[in-house]
């Protein structure tokens, strides 16, 4: 006797009984293919969400970024932070009153005028360059071993004879004199104003300040450059 034909299990939770006669074997395993891709499918999506929502930032309501504000605003107006917050701008503000990007912008017409030729005049402009190099070279060896304000105090005890004898030396007519006076403001400004700005200004603010401050200090940074740099065509004309 032949044995009885085995029919493929499908099971009841897929097909109701009373239909799991009229399933072919390929149809019987197409449905539980498809619930199994479906439980996967489901899964992954938890999966996925709980991974979003682990790694989404915290929701910040209303209250706490008014609060969040507040505590900024406060912050600003201690006497600590604003005392800080002038200091940092006059830097800022000082180190390009100086002078220092007329003689790097113009530092050739200021030759020419000083009385070289064109042509060594352009060569002159080089070695201002590296002049300012010197300094900074100078302010390494100092602003991490001594106190910021002995460096930046150092730079202003030379910038400022330097200026006063720049302008005695076009007055009485001495080129090389002009020149040795612009090399050594030069010098002088990069042993200290040169830097030192900017490291203050990233060190004397709290935290949760800082990058204001120090965004209001770079503001009068550039304020201060384009003042310098506009009027000192204008200025030089006018009163040679």
């Amino acid at each position: 006797n032949a044995p009885p034909e085995s029919k493929p299990f499908v099971p009841a939770a897929i097909v109701p009984p009373s239909r799991a006669s009229s399933f072919s074997s390929s149809s019987a395993l197409a449905q539980i293919e498809s619930a199994a891709s479906t439980e996967k499918s489901s899964s992954q999506e938890t999966s996925v969400a709980a991974t979003c929502e682990e790694h989404s930032p915290p929701t910040t309501t209303r209250d706490e970024t008014s609060k969040q504000t507040t505590g900024v605003l406060s912050t600003l107006s201690t006497r600590r932070v604003t005392r800080a917050l002038g200091l940092g701008m006059g830097i800022q503000a000082l180190t390009q009153l100086s002078g220092i990007n007329a003689a790097m912008y113009y530092g050739a017409d200021i030759c020419i005028a000083a009385g070289f030729p064109q042509e060594a005049a352009i060569w002159l402009s080089t070695a201002l360059t590296l002049a300012q190099l010197v300094g900074v070279c100078i302010s390494l060896t100092t602003i991490d071993t001594r106190v910021r304000r002995f460096t930046l105090l150092r730079s202003l005890v030379f910038v400022a004879p330097c200026l006063f004898v720049l302008g005695g030396a076009f007055a009485l007519g001495s080129s090389w004199l002009a020149v040795a006076s612009l090399l050594a403001y030069l010098v002088a400004f990069g042993s200290g104003l040169s830097g030192v700005g900017y490291v203050i200004l990233s060190e004397i603010f709290p935290l949760e300040v800082r990058g204001m401050c120090v965004a209001a200090g770079s503001v009068t940074f550039w304020v201060a450059n384009s003042a310098v740099a506009f009027s000192f065509p204008v200025v030089s004309t006018r009163f040679g």
